[in-house]
């Protein structure tokens, strides 16, 4: 099998914190769990083989009726790049997102996933491509978290319960193509965008309106 044996840890906790016998796809994780077989066997599962052994760098879950909460070492899955656990009963943010160097699209739209915005989110990785937290059942101001995530091209924070002002950091993302905050409780909105990002970014947000464009440099 040649699995690495932290992710192989890793990913016996997460059989049982998730509840994967409630999973509607659970292919091969009985062979995994006996033993039997590799954890990049289980369904949902891609690896690569590194010198350390197979490691895990996709997670598929989603509409897989997950149920729980993922464990406090979840992070420890180093080499992970997609995770997509939308359409899930899934209670938590993974804690220490920050401490994942490699993760490039994190879905979590549609949990239970209540509260604030973790203070760890601010120091979400540069890599970051894609993140999706829409309809979940988030409170509270939104952090000023944009400022550093050079790379991040799509974002999704629609239907939550967030108040306060969209933070001004949003401006910097030089990367970004689509952003969706609509559906929120926001007081007000004030969106300074460059004439370049008005142009390359496609705002999913018909009830906010963008109030300014600056043609260069942001504010």
């Amino acid at each position: 099998k040649d699995d690495n044996a932290g992710d192989a840890a890793e990913m016996k906790k997460l059989e049982h914190a998730l509840t994967v016998q409630s999973w509607y796809r659970s292919h091969n994780w009985g062979d995994f769990l006996s033993g039997l077989g590799s954890m990049c066997n289980v369904e949902g599962v891609c690896c690569i083989k590194n010198s350390d052994g197979n490691r895990v760098v996709e997670l598929y879950w989603e509409r897989n009726n997950l149920k729980g909460e993922f464990p406090d070492t979840f992070f420890q899955l180093s080499e992970l790049v997609n995770l997509d656990v939308h359409l899930n009963n899934i209670r938590n943010f993974p804690p220490n997102l920050s401490k994942m160097p490699k993760l490039s699209t994190a879905q979590f739209g549609r949990n239970p996933i209540c509260g604030s915005i973790p203070q760890d989110f601010i120091n979400f990785g540069p890599q970051l491509t894609k993140l999706n937290c829409n309809f979940c059942c988030l409170s509270g101001e939104f952090p000023d978290m944009f400022g550093h995530l050079p790379k991040l091209e799509e974002a999704y924070w629609c239907g939550n319960n967030f108040t306060g002002h969209i933070p001004p950091s949003v401006a910097k993302l030089s990367s970004l193509t689509k952003i969706s905050l609509n559906l929120n409780s926001f007081t007000a909105v004030l969106l300074w965008f460059t004439t370049a990002a008005l142009a390359r970014t496609q705002i999913l947000n018909p009830m906010t309106p963008v109030l300014g464009a600056r043609k260069k440099n942001g504010f």
